[in-house]
């Protein structure tokens, strides 16, 4: 049975030659149809054994691509973009589906198109996509643009053969479209055909994802209406894809929270199995610190990817980070076997994943002996290789575990560690070596100026206690660092205190940080540094500075009030102080009543006093404001019932 790779072509010298190498040895032959290149696009084609022909461009690829069918002499068509490749893993399946679809009587076979952006190397979305069907002369391209195949006799039967087939496309990458400025060309095509069918779901589609390729989020978010008010739309799974956009342009736009939450809601209803939904849905309740509700809405959309397979979906590119997502969500309630499981799952979705890494390195840093650690983690990495070894060691140093950065330094080869000088300072300090560290990080700053370094070394000297070495150190500073040693306020550039702030905290050298104390008030860094302590997990000395920070201000605003009470109840819980908790927490409440985690931490504080009747009570108040909140509803029937 034979085979025909079509391509039409234009400018493609950059692409052409990895698209037709990928079914060269599929394919009877290839057939690649010029519009009109003035680069090496056609010398290419001819260099990999294709047939070329010539169309002249009227504007129109459907008729480019049945001019290439018409030149077809095999039995099956596959039908590439340029910027396309038959993923290598498909290439030997490809005859077996053909037969199946040849037996079975299938017209059309779709595959899974996935796209990828080539500045990163990372897949962005994968959908199916008709790409292969019969060499039949009913069978051809209609639509001036976003073509597709059509019968204008019997309806044509579609394999599904997305499990089996992938086609990789580019051509959408940040790079690629900003070298082709593919949404003008593609406007000036659509606009054509919309002015001789205005009531089109399809082309109002097309149009709106022209539009917010090149940010025209007002426009995109208008036709994407379109879209639904026709509801005439004839392509599989553009609903749920116009949707996404939908939602998309509202939050570039700064739409306010109640109507993305009215569109996203829509949507589920409509398409309850999609699972990009419910990962909005997550992210605005995240946004909202509704932390229950959004790991539930995440949970619900993780659930559904097997149904992402077979759609217009992205979700299986972002779940790694959905499952990070929820970790750092579920640590924020306090529920550590859960973010746990959630950053392993991640990790084990893409190792290196550096945000779930470095939080479940945190995570047991906080809890567990590095010997129980290492051991752990080894099931994920391969301590043999040296990409993973490194970035264990990357991760350990910004958890400050010196001791665990230290085994894995240990594991780095000695030519390999000459590269390494800036992990070698940082080891030194977080294992209390400040003499050597300071070495280190002189030389650093001497050789390359950088004020992170010089920074650094004025820690370690400090951290050192040497008046010695601090006198050496002096001369070699600018202004603003010798004014930071000199606590001389009129001099010092803010970020250098901010990043002194944070290396003493990092080390616990609390009286060194006191030392500061005036001076961070005098530069306004108080509250910067509160988070940092808050940040580090250094909650005893977190708690004291917001409450510092609090009777400094008299006048704040209601938000920040709200979030810096909160944040002090969550430092108080941490301690296991949990009346204070709670005291904190019903000030926020006065402050904002409409703030959700001030209610949320209070029900977790009356669950763990097992005070029924106050948390029955709180669970109300909440549900006052928060009646859709499913972590509200299933909380209180529990209550009831127990």
């Amino acid at each position: 049975m034979k085979l025909s790779a079509c391509v039409i072509v234009k400018n493609e010298e950059k692409c052409l030659s990895t698209c037709l190498e990928s079914v060269k040895n599929v394919a009877s032959e290839m057939i690649v149809v010029d519009t009109g290149s003035t680069d090496r696009t056609v010398e290419i084609a001819r260099q990999c054994g294709a047939s070329v022909y010539h169309f002249e461009w009227i504007d129109d690829f459907s008729a480019a691509r049945n001019f290439a069918l018409s030149k077809a002499t095999g039995d099956w068509i596959i039908f590439l973009d340029a910027d396309e490749q038959l993923a290598a893993e498909s290439a030997p399946q490809l005859h077996q589906v053909i037969k199946q679809a040849q037996r079975e009587q299938y017209d059309l076979i779709a595959v899974m198109l996935t796209n990828y952006d080539l500045s990163n190397n990372q897949p962005i979305s994968a959908s199916p996509q008709v790409r292969l069907f019969r060499n039949d002369p009913d069978i051809r391209y209609v639509g001036a643009i976003h073509e597709r195949v059509v019968s204008d006799k019997a309806p044509l039967n579609v394999l599904f053969a997305t499990d089996r087939v992938v086609v990789y496309h580019s051509g959408y990458s940040r790079s690629t479209v900003a070298e082709k400025e593919k949404s003008k060309r593609n406007l000036a095509l659509l606009f054509k055909e919309w002015n001789q069918n205005p009531k089109s779901s399809d082309l109002a589609f097309y149009i709106s994802e022209s539009y917010l390729i090149d940010h025209k989020f007002e426009e995109a978010l208008q036709f994407g209406q379109k879209v639904l008010q026709f509801k005439n739309a004839t392509l599989f799974g553009l609903y749920e894809r116009n949707y996404v956009n939908m939602i998309n342009c509202m939050i570039a736009l700064d739409y306010p929270i109640e109507k993305q939450l009215k569109l996203i809601q829509e949507a589920i209803h409509a398409y309850p199995n999609f699972p990009d939904f419910y990962f909005f849905l997550g992210d605005v309740y995240r946004r909202q610190n509704r932390f229950h509700d959004a790991v539930e809405a995440f949970s619900s959309g993780m659930q559904r990817l097997t149904d992402s397979v077979t759609s217009q979906s992205s979700a299986y590119f972002t779940s790694t980070k959905v499952l990070t997502v929820m970790g750092q969500l579920l640590y924020a309630v306090n529920d550590l076997p859960g973010c746990v499981e959630c950053f392993v799952k991640a990790l084990r979705l893409d190792k290196y994943n550096y945000r779930a890494l470095l939080e479940l390195v945190r995570v047991f840093s906080m809890h567990e002996n590095p010997e129980n650690i290492s051991p752990f983690l080894s099931r994920i990495y391969d301590y043999g290789n040296v990409k993973d070894v490194l970035l264990l060691v990357n991760v350990s140093l910004e958890a400050n575990n010196g001791a665990l950065a230290d085994y894995y330094m240990n594991l780095v080869r000695d030519d390999q560690r000459e590269q390494l000088s800036s992990h070698i300072a940082k080891l030194h300090l977080l294992l209390g070596h400040y003499s050597d560290a300071l070495v280190l990080y002189r030389e650093r700053y001497k050789k390359e100026g950088a004020t992170h370094d010089a920074v650094h070394a004025i820690a370690a000297a400090l951290a050192a206690g040497s008046e010695e070495a601090l006198r050496d150190l002096f001369p070699s500073l600018p202004q603003s660092l010798q004014a930071l040693l000199l606590k001389e306020s009129a001099s010092i550039q803010k970020d250098d205190l901010v990043l002194l702030m944070d290396i003493f905290v990092r080390l616990n050298k609390w009286e060194e940080l006191l030392g500061y104390a005036d001076l961070i008030v005098e530069q306004g860094v108080l509250l910067k540094t509160a988070e940092i302590c808050f940040q580090q997990g250094a909650f005893g000395f977190a708690f004291e500075l917001y409450q510092y920070y609090l009777e400094q201000h008299g006048e704040i605003d209601v938000q920040t009030l709200c979030a810096i009470l909160i944040k002090m109840a969550d430092c108080a819980m941490r301690q296991q102080n949990w009346e204070l908790a709670l005291q904190l927490l019903q000030e926020a409440e006065s402050a904002n009543p409409r703030e959700y985690c001030v209610y949320e931490r209070q029900i977790q504080l009356y669950v763990k006093m097992q005070e029924r009747d106050r948390l029955m009570n709180v669970i109300l108040k909440a549900m006052n404001y928060f009646p859709e909140s499913s972590y509200l509803r299933s909380l209180s029937v529990n209550v009831i019932n127990h």
